[in-house]
């Protein structure tokens, strides 16, 4: 299977399972809300301090931190499960997996640290490249930066994206509790090279292409009060979940083509 039949599959996943996409993160969605607004209530502390009276962190963060981690991973577990072993989701939430959920989450952490240790030379080199294009007169006037200082960053993403890509395999295997560590990620996507830059290309295209679109229908001149969404910010975020579920059934693709080799249900 290629890279246009993988993105071409993600993406058909997700239309011929968009009910089941609803009932595993609406739950989660509207709990993250409640978290936030938690946050907002209960997220400091008035203490008094030499007369003063000063807001400090509220020990509830321990609490709600992890438990936000949770709701975010639950439903992303939940699709991976969905997409690779078919196991549909009870009622109108996901199943709650603790353990699928932590190992997801740690491998996540692991694998994101791993690649920006690996991305520290790069980024030394390009930084001070950078900086270099950057003009302190213009920016003191409200210029924009010139391109050349976007087109680095960019340059620099695209090795961060491609280890990205060949050891992704670890988070879906994460989720449905079939371990094949980072060599193992590593081995499966050997052969695939040029597929796997053209899956990093187009998936991304997908993204912001999509992003461009909702920006571009959607009417962004209403104002709202402070605090409320406005139905921009509300469109882009839809926008942002759709992307997030693309790479994710990506990645669920990925695993099922070149570890179980199967094709997507």
């Amino acid at each position: 299977m290629n890279a246009i039949e993988i993105l071409r599959d993600a993406l058909f996943v997700i239309l011929i399972n968009w009910r089941q996409a609803i009932r595993i993160f609406l739950v989660p969605l509207g709990l993250i809300v409640g978290v936030f607004a938690s946050v907002m209530i209960f997220g400091t502390l008035s203490v008094k301090i030499d007369g003063q009276t000063v807001q400090v962190p509220s020990p509830f963060l321990f609490v709600l931190f992890p438990l936000f981690l949770f709701l975010i991973f639950w439903p992303v577990v939940a699709w991976h499960r969905l997409l690779v072993l078919g196991e549909q989701p009870t009622g109108f939430a996901p199943t709650i997996k603790f353990k699928p959920v932590l190992r997801y989450v740690l491998n996540l952490f692991g694998l994101g640290m791993l690649i920006s240790l690996l991305m520290l030379p790069v980024m030394a080199f390009i930084g001070p490249m950078m900086i270099s294009e950057l003009d302190p007169e213009a920016i003191s006037r409200g210029e924009m930066p010139p391109l050349k200082f976007f087109i680095w960053p960019t340059l620099a993403s695209l090795p961060a994206l491609y280890l990205g890509i060949r050891l992704c395999l670890i988070l879906p295997g994460a989720a449905v509790e079939n371990h094949v560590g980072l060599s193992g990620s590593w081995d499966y996507t050997s052969s695939k090279g040029t597929s796997l830059l053209l899956i990093v290309l187009l998936a991304a295209t997908f993204s912001i292409v999509l992003q461009i679109i909702l920006s571009a229908i959607t009417p962004s001149l209403f104002e709202a009060p402070q605090g409320v969404l406005t139905v921009f910010q509300l469109t882009q975020f839809i926008g942002q979940m759709i992307g997030s579920l693309f790479v994710i059934s990506v990645m669920s693709t990925m695993f099922l083509v070149f570890v179980q080799d199967k094709l997507p249900n």
